[in-house]
This record gives C-alpha cells, sequence and structure tokens, in this order.
C-alpha cells in the first residue's frame, strides 16, 4: 500500500517472523503497520474514522486513539477492490502523519 509514497521509512524488530511492520515519516511518525500476516492498522484523522469503521475496520486502541485495524483478506471483497481500499487508507494515514510532524515541528 506504501509503494506510491514519499519518504517511507520501515521498522520491524523481527522480519524473519513477520511479527509487525511498521511504517513512518522521515521524522518518524508511525502511520501504519502490519500485524502479522492477518492485519493492517492505520492511524486515521478523527473525521476519517466513521469513513473507514463503515467500510470494515475496527477500532485498534492498543496503539492509541485513531487507530484503525482492517483485515486485508476479506472474502467478500474481490482482489483489485481490496487493494484499492488498502492504498486509501494508507495515503489518508501518510498524509496524516505529515500533517502531525509539521504541527510538532512549529
Amino acid at each position: 500500500s506504501v509503494d506510491t509514497l514519499a519518504d517511507v521509512t520501515f521498522f520491524s524488530p523481527d522480519s524473519d517472523n513477520f511479527a509487525y511492520h511498521l511504517a513512518h515519516t522521515r521524522g518518524g511518525v508511525v502511520f501504519a503497520a502490519a500485524l502479522g500476516l492477518s492485519a493492517l492498522v492505520f492511524r486515521l484523522p478523527k473525521q476519517a474514522l466513521s469513513g473507514a469503521l463503515a467500510k470494515g475496520g475496527e477500532m485498534f486502541n492498543e496503539l492509541g486513539e485513531n487507530w484503525i485495524m482492517f483485515n486485508p483478506f476479506w472474502p467478500e471483497r474481490d482482489d483489485e477492490h481490496r487493494l484499492q481500499e488498502m492504498q486509501h487508507w494508507c495515503r489518508l494515514a501518510y498524509h496524516h502523519a505529515l500533517a502531525l510532524e509539521n504541527s510538532a515541528a512549529e
């Protein structure tokens, strides 16, 4: 989902075992995570939460406020639609992270 985004950095404590992978901006603001092989989690702006929940996301408060978890392997959606959905939420989370990064720098 991050292929088209600029300046994304990744972190994983144990990439061989797929524990989790974090995506963050150059400034270190985490905006997405892959948890194992079964969940994608995005840090979204508050105004996007209801839309994400309506599209099948679930609140994921373990990482803090405004985190939404998606199952990227929804059986009721075709692969192309699923990919487009995840790319949409990832882009939104990335731009939200950049805004957070910029507001922290001011």
